[in-house]
């Protein structure tokens, strides 16, 4: 394949949205981490966004299907906060919620309460630093995603959300090192073998982004189940 249809074919995927991870962004892109608690709510999917054309986009939760059940935790997780307002689970678990319903400020004041609890769980930590980005304190979420890093250094969601705000500050040197990090991590992690090849091809890499491209593609119908 010559150089200029490798270009070609990696041009086309600047179309696609070079996708963020909130320590699972719950299951795909920021990546959020969901506790034990919160599974009942597995249909909340937090998709979060770059698109390479376009800048940095905002993260967004897919509203649950349960809306009945998710209003029944947030009472639930109130209660217990009136209750113990030690509770750190009960401070993530509803600002998961609330970030879900789009409340961002709010969540991240339960995080915030479940840090100053519990400092030391990366899920807390990352699942801040996503809800910062979410409102352009981008400086503030790096730090939380490092000190993720810090208490759990092999969370491939951590790095891969670490790697979409660098990207979107033009820090694609230590961008792409956080999506080969995951990568090392998670050799199956499609959307961080994406935003890799997005990044390889803005800084020239062109045989390295098809290569990780291509791979992306090959992850993502074998997820599917697609051959």
């Amino acid at each position: 394949m010559s150089r200029r249809q490798r270009s070609s074919k990696i041009s086309k995927s600047e179309h696609e949205q070079h996708e963020l991870s909130a320590a699972n962004l719950a299951s795909s892109g920021l990546s959020v981490a969901i506790s034990g608690q919160m599974r009942t709510l597995a249909a909340m999917t937090l998709v979060a966004t770059i698109i390479v054309a376009g800048g940095f986009y905002y993260f967004k939760f897919e509203p649950p299907v349960l809306a009945s059940a998710q209003q029944s935790a947030t009472d639930v997780y109130r209660a217990a906060i009136a209750t113990d307002p030690e509770n750190h689970n009960a401070h993530y678990n509803l600002g998961l919620i609330l970030q879900s319903q789009g409340k961002i400020e709010e969540a991240i004041f339960h995080y915030r309460q479940a840090i100053a609890i519990a400092n030391d769980d990366a899920r807390y930590h990352n699942n801040l630093g996503v809800a910062l980005a979410t409102t352009g304190k981008l400086d503030e979420a790096i730090d939380h995603f490092n000190l993720a890093i810090e208490f759990d250094p092999n969370n491939a969601e951590v790095r891969f959300n670490l790697g979409n705000v660098l990207f979107s500050q033009e820090k694609i040197e230590e961008a792409m090192f956080q999506y080969q990090r995951a990568i090392q991590l998670k050799p199956d992690y499609a959307k961080a073998h994406n935003n890799l090849a997005v990044a390889l091809k803005k800084t020239g890499h062109l045989k390295a982004a098809y290569q990780h491209r291509s791979e992306a593609m090959r992850l993502e119908r074998s997820q599917k189940g697609v051959e």
